[in-house]
């Protein structure tokens, strides 16, 4: 194979093989047992994860002393809480549920389409309350 064809193939794919330092891996075996297809990136200081769990795509965000900063899931609409996805019925078609873990603080970013198929980014937090929404 030419140089030139390696060294585009080693910059398309240049984080496929990127593997984290150990107290990262180890930190993330731990948390996250019984996972596939998991791929790192390094991005500035923390290091991130993408893998899917039980079916789920998940990210996972490490910062560089092991510890897990955010991670999310991207859910089905069967996966929203009732009251969620009663809201939500009312106004539009679900589009992308992700639910987002940050510190302990569980929110979902609900990207839903309305009758006239303009789409709109939603947050709402656990009990169904909605925080933030703009159009896309």
């Amino acid at each position: 194979m030419s140089t030139i064809k390696m060294n585009f193939i080693s910059k398309l794919f240049k984080h496929a093989a990127y593997n984290p330092p150990k107290n990262i891996s180890q930190s993330f075996s731990q948390i996250f047992p019984d996972v596939i297809n998991i791929e790192w990136t390094k991005n500035n200081e923390n290091y991130e994860a993408i893998f899917y769990q039980n079916q789920l795509e998940n990210i996972a965000l490490f910062n560089a002393e092991a510890g897990l900063l955010s991670h999310k899931i991207f859910l089905t609409e069967m996966h929203l809480p009732e009251i969620i996805k009663e809201s939500i019925s009312k106004r539009g078609e679900i589009m992308n549920v992700v639910m987002i873990n940050n510190a302990n603080k569980v929110y979902y970013e609900i990207i839903f389409r309305d009758t006239n198929l303009n789409r709109f980014l939603i947050t709402y937090d656990m009990l169904g309350n909605a925080s933030e929404e703009q159009a896309l």
